[in-house]
């Protein structure tokens, strides 16, 4: 009974996360590649400073 309320309840969300689940180490390893990759080996764009001009 609970399980038909957690699927009238959730939704799709419940079979979106059994699958998240069973593949959890692949996404994360994804999300964690993404991030080493992002902070290593993508160039820095400086943003410029904005003086005051004097006068």
């Amino acid at each position: 009974m609970v399980d038909s309320f957690l699927d009238l309840m959730l939704g799709n969300f419940r079979l979106i996360s059994s699958f998240y689940f069973q593949h959890q180490s692949l996404f994360n390893a994804i999300i964690v590649g993404g991030t080493v990759y992002q902070l290593f080996f993508r160039k820095s764009n400086p943003t410029r400073r904005q003086t005051r001009s004097e006068g």
